[in-house]
């Protein structure tokens, strides 16, 4: 595997997964500070398009994507998150988010 320059990052980014390149930046500096496991999953992902089995405080890429809606690389930095403040992070994963949409008409 191989470590994807930052300008392949932020293209493929801003082109593949619609970040806007100030998005694009920001998730880069993210990903380049990754944990070396995480750096390891994430490379892997973004060669192969599979997701990493890669277990964090109980949460892995796929229990993620499945159960909290997040695209894998997404997923991969909140497990990035779970090894740097597990406390707080898992707090947060397990209070959930509000989900916004047009008022149920009777």
């Amino acid at each position: 595997m191989s470590v994807p320059s930052r300008q392949e990052l932020t293209g493929r980014l801003t082109s593949e997964l619609s970040y806007t390149p100030a998005g694009a930046e920001l998730i880069a500096d993210k990903i380049e500070s990754l944990q070396p496991r995480l750096r390891e999953a994430f490379e892997s992902w973004w060669e192969t398009g599979e997701l990493p089995a890669v277990e964090v405080e109980g949460y892995t890429v796929e229990r993620l994507v499945r159960e909290h809606s997040l695209n894998p690389l997404a997923a991969l930095l909140t497990l990035d998150w779970l090894l740097r403040e597990p406390r707080v992070a898992k707090a947060t994963i397990e209070r959930g988010h509000d989900r916004i949409g047009a008022p149920r008409r009777p």
